[in-house]
């Protein structure tokens, strides 16, 4: 009987230890994933939403100085016509239209930059919200570029009088600033940061 109960002890204490050892072998891959899984949105923060939040910002700057020009009354995206006028006013070698011409520029350069951010990484954007507020961007930045370069370029396409909606582009989709900032504090909080 005394051999019994000490094989019943020895036996729990072994099922005992080997359930710790055991349970801390499943704890250990469950904490490894969890941590590629903390890495993972790590990457994805610093490899495109920081990057996109930091270029839009950029952009922003970029707009408001252009647009603070008081002949311009915020035509920048709807008056194509009267923006090329403005432009057009300025002497060739004039140090304002130099700087507007070169900011305009760094505006498509940083609008190109984050369409192709958007391309390489439309795929791993988690939300419904984003990828469309990424589409409608997509969409402005290159509207806009092909409407610039329409002014600056053809004369001869605003020789009438008047507005023409068909030269106008929508503005920068605000939900976009708002769907990527969402976002990015989903993947904040799952990086533990």
């Amino acid at each position: 009987m005394a051999e019994v109960d000490l094989f019943f002890k020895v036996a729990s204490l072994v099922l005992a230890l080997t359930s710790v050892v055991g349970g801390g072998g499943w704890y250990k891959s469950h904490r490894e994933l969890a941590l590629a899984k903390q890495e993972n949105c790590a990457l994805k923060l610093e490899g495109f939403y920081y990057l996109m939040q930091a270029q839009l910002e950029y952009n922003r700057v970029i707009h408001t100085e252009l647009t603070q020009d008081p002949r311009l009354g915020g035509i920048m995206e709807y008056d194509p016509r009267r923006l090329r006028e403005v432009f057009e006013q300025q002497p060739d070698d004039s140090y304002e239209k130099l700087m507007w011409k070169a900011r305009v520029e760094r505006l498509m350069d940083g609008n190109r930059l984050l369409v192709k951010m958007i391309d390489d990484n439309i795929g791993r954007v988690l939300s419904k919200e984003l990828r469309e507020a990424c589409m409608k961007f997509k969409h402005h930045a290159q509207l806009w570029e092909d409407l610039w370069e329409s002014v600056t370029t053809d004369h001869h396409v605003f020789s009438s009088s008047g507005y023409d909606r068909r030269f106008h582009t929508q503005p920068f989709p605000d939900e976009l600033v708002v769907a990527l900032n969402a976002e990015t504090e989903i993947l904040e909080k799952s990086a533990g940061k």
